[in-house]
């Protein structure tokens, strides 16, 4: 799990998405290994994910295969295009590990817009 000193280590941005994320009532969702969390083709619906525990898998699924594009860990962001381009995922996300991931959707960051 998360240990506080470890936001000290997360970009500034990164560090302020956390604090909003894991500070009120936030929506959680827990991934057993080999569970798919999003796919090539799927409708983002606006959201994007923080890594609160465990490992996550990007794969680009061809006829040859699947090719592993990235790992993703924790305090890492997950599918952060999706807040922002309505555009079908670009790659699949597989769960590597027992993962929990904070979601986040694009209207709960009016905070990071300049005014």
């Amino acid at each position: 799990m998360s240990s506080p000193d470890h936001e000290i280590h997360l970009p500034s941005v990164r560090i302020e998405i956390y604090r909003n994320l894991t500070h009120g009532d936030i929506e959680r969702r827990h991934y057993a290994p080999g569970v798919v969390i999003f796919d090539e083709g799927d409708d983002p619906h606006g959201e994007a994910y923080l890594v609160h525990a465990g490992t996550i898998e990007i794969v680009k699924r061809s006829a040859g295969g699947e090719r592993r594009l990235n790992l993703v860990k924790e305090g890492q962001l997950l599918g952060e295009i999706g807040l922002f381009r309505h555009a079908p995922r670009s790659a699949a996300a597989i769960a590597v590990t027992e993962a929990e991931l904070l979601v986040m959707r694009n209207e709960r960051l009016e905070w990071l817009r300049d005014d």
